[in-house]
């Protein structure tokens, strides 16, 4: 059963994704927040799928290259399991809990860290073309997510007070996060920072 979930991670994300956005559909998306939570589900499933599998390759491609750790696929696959978890989490918290903009901010600040670092990884990885895998999807995220900012602002719910929370769990989450995938592959932070630091001197 563990070698089953491990194995299909994606699809199980996926399959939780599409449960999940049937109940939006039946029960309905009567705020702004959970409209925004409906177009994020669905994005970020787009998104696992063009990062791991249609193409895919972003692993390999852009954090092999970046950190030196290269993973078998029964790895990859795995890596999937905190993944999902995280972005379950992003979506259904400021659906249930819709009042609060806080959580729509942690969740749409995702957004546009998939859309910046995609760009970002062209340049970190050195590929030749101008494309990471996972990036159309992510650039779709970063449109959304400045969408959200510009409503929230427009809306006089984009206090300083939420921005700094936002950015703080969300950084707080997504490293928690990596703290995973790193543990899944036997390396902490220290192991990376190390890597890249060889590869700059080599």
């Amino acid at each position: 059963m563990v070698r089953f979930v491990r194995w299909y991670a994606l699809e199980i994300y996926t399959l939780i994704a599409l449960i999940f956005l049937t109940y939006m559909g039946v029960v309905g998306t009567t705020t702004f927040t959970q409209k925004a939570m409906a177009v994020y589900t669905l994005l970020f499933v787009l998104h696992e799928w063009e990062e791991s599998r249609y193409p895919g390759g972003f692993l390999d491609n852009v954090v092999g290259k970046i950190t030196g750790i290269l993973a078998p696929e029964e790895l990859k696959r795995a890596s999937r399991i905190p993944t999902g978890i995280l972005l379950l989490t992003f979506t259904m918290v400021p659906y249930f809990f819709d009042s609060q903009p806080l959580f729509l901010i942690v969740a749409t600040n995702l957004c546009i860290f998939e859309g910046l670092i995609h760009i970002a990884g062209i340049w970190l990885a050195k590929l030749d073309a101008p494309y990471t895998p996972g990036m159309i999807t992510a650039e779709l995220e970063l449109a959304a997510g400045i969408y959200v900012y510009a409503q929230l602002a427009n809306s006089g719910l984009l206090h300083m007070s939420n921005i700094i929370w936002g950015v703080i769990i969300f950084i707080a989450c997504f490293v928690a996060m990596q703290r995973s995938l790193l543990a899944m592959t036997g390396k902490g932070y220290g192991d990376v920072i190390k890597t890249i630091k060889s590869k700059k001197s080599a």
